[in-house]
C-alpha cells in the first residue's frame, strides 16, 4: 500500500503521471490518520503532536477524540506553548 505522504500531498507539476501511485485522497489519509490519534494516550504528546500538525489537531479536535476534548490537554497546550515562547 502507498504510504499517506505520498497519497495526501499533491503532485509536483513535474513528475510524469506514469511513475506516482494512484492517489486515493484526503479521505483515506484522515481516517488513517485518525486512528494514530486515536493510539496517543499522553496529553503532552497530544499537545505536542497538534502543534507540530496543526492540520491533524484540529481534525483531532473536531472529531471528538476523548484525549483531545479533555480539560488536561489544554491545560498541556498552555504549558507547551509557555516554554516554547519564554
Amino acid at each position: 500500500a502507498p504510504d499517506c505522504a505520498t497519497q495526501c500531498r499533491a503532485r509536483p507539476a513535474h513528475a510524469p503521471t506514469t511513475t506516482l501511485r494512484p492517489r486515493t485522497g484526503w479521505p483515506s489519509c484522515r481516517r488513517r490518520h485518525l486512528r494514530i490519534l486515536e493510539g496517543v494516550d499522553d496529553f503532552s504528546d497530544c499537545a505536542a503532536f497538534s502543534l507540530a500538525s496543526p492540520r491533524l489537531g484540529l481534525l483531532a479536535l473536531r472529531s471528538g477524540l476523548a484525549r483531545f476534548k479533555d480539560p488536561l490537554f489544554a491545560v498541556a497546550m498552555r504549558l507547551l506553548l509557555v516554554e516554547r515562547f519564554v
